[in-house]
């Protein structure tokens, strides 16, 4: 497979950029929202690793 090939046409890298856009930082605020509401539930069993 050549490069010309592999390469995918405007409209799909336009479709896939602005799903990134939209997702990556829901994804982010998602990972932000569970470790601030999960904080500090495990108690002293369990080892901190930060």
């Amino acid at each position: 497979m050549t490069i010309g090939e592999a390469v995918t046409d405007g409209a799909t890298l336009k479709i896939l950029t602005a799903f990134g856009i939209v997702l990556i930082p829901v994804i982010l605020a998602y990972q932000t929202w569970s470790w601030w509401a999960f904080r500090g539930r495990t108690g002293r069993r369990h080892p901190s690793y930060f």
